[in-house]
């Protein structure tokens, strides 16, 4: 059982664990990243790329039988047991940055930087007759062009320098676990296992140490260093946090066509324009979806949320219920602005 799960959910909200393991492994559902919003957990969007689910359900339900995290209609609460838990276990290793795990390519980068040190390293022996450490052919490509335009001495003093520079403000333990990993001449990388011996931590928290500091550095690369930048930005960097694939939609919405228009020339359903743009919304306050709601939609919104109280407990059908006359497109703007400020 990992603790480590009981510091994404809380004393006082109710939180649905599939939400966070849809955004924890890049499930980007308009309905996951509303709940997301909500729940303070956009920042972990793809985090854990290859998480299982059943492994995942199978942890929160041994939280749960532990009595640490407690089951209701809306999701799961932190138990007095949890919340002391979570005192206790305060030596689990927290995700500095999580928003790069959505910016960089972590798996691709993880192959790519160990490659690079592992060329460095030999390139410092003069040894030119090793197995490289990546069989990933796009990380070998990469590093490849790099090295064809500037040269194997550059990437080695550009790369010791940097390393150098950056470890050396991290904790030491967690240095020395990211180093410990690495492969270089007549040096064979540490396992998880290996080091979470070592250090008596969990296997899990090595990974996520390594993960950290992997993805900091590479930030660090590509906001730093003009030559090391070029080979981050070759694995693709995406600062824009709403998908490509939106854009057609919100581009068209701002130039004025209508919700129905859009979907007819693109051939999609309008319910899927509507997410689109919900979407959008819940990432950039500039465009502006509460204009489309009329000054009297606005007041029987605000009527009804007002009797049915904080937002977790309820859905769109309460609020009809309790006399809410405004489509589910125009209640969910309203709800996404209205949790905002809970992001």
């Amino acid at each position: 059982m990992d603790t480590y799960w009981l510091l994404f959910f809380s004393p006082t909200q109710a939180r649905r664990s599939a939400v966070l393991r849809q955004l924890l492994s890049n499930s980007q559902k308009e309905s996951a990243l509303y709940w997301g919003m909500i729940y303070g957990w956009l920042d972990y969007i793809n985090v854990y790329r290859e998480l299982s689910k059943n492994e995942f359900d199978s942890q929160i339900q041994r939280l749960v039988t532990a009595n640490f995290l407690h089951e209701t209609e809306d999701g799961y609460l932190l138990t007095e047991a949890g919340c002391a838990e979570i005192k206790k276990q305060n030596e689990h290793f927290i995700l500095k940055k999580p928003t790069l795990f959505r910016i960089l390519n972590i798996s691709l980068l993880n192959e790519v930087i160990c490659l690079a040190v592992q060329v460095a390293s030999e390139a410092s022996y003069s040894n030119k007759k090793y197995y490289v450490v990546s069989e990933n052919i796009r990380a070998q490509t990469i590093m490849k062009e790099w090295l064809r335009q500037y040269g194997v001495k550059k990437l080695a003093i550009l790369l010791v320098k940097d390393l150098q520079y950056f470890l050396g403000q991290q904790d030491k333990v967690d240095a020395d676990i990211f180093c410990l990993k690495l492969v270089g001449h007549n040096i064979i990388g540490k396992t998880d296992a290996q080091l979470a011996k070592f250090f008596s931590k969990s296997e899990f928290d090595i990974q996520r140490i390594w993960l950290d500091l992997l993805s900091r550095f590479c930030w660090y690369l590509y906001i730093n260093n003009d030559l090391l930048a070029q080979i981050i930005q070759a694995t693709g960097v995406n600062i824009e946090p709403v998908r490509k694939s939106r854009f057609e939609t919100i581009n068209r919405f701002k130039k004025g066509e209508s919700i129905t228009e859009i979907a007819s020339d693109l051939k999609i359903k309008t319910n899927t324009i509507e997410e689109h743009l919900h979407e959008a919304f819940i990432w950039h306050k500039q465009l502006d979806l509460m204009k489309l709601l009329t000054a009297t939609e606005v007041e029987n919104l605000k009527e009804v949320t007002q009797k049915l109280g904080s937002q977790e407990h309820w859905n769109y059908k309460n609020a009809l219920a309790e006399g809410l006359d405004v489509s589910f497109f125009k209640f969910r703007i309203f709800e996404i602005e209205r949790g905002r400020g809970k992001r």
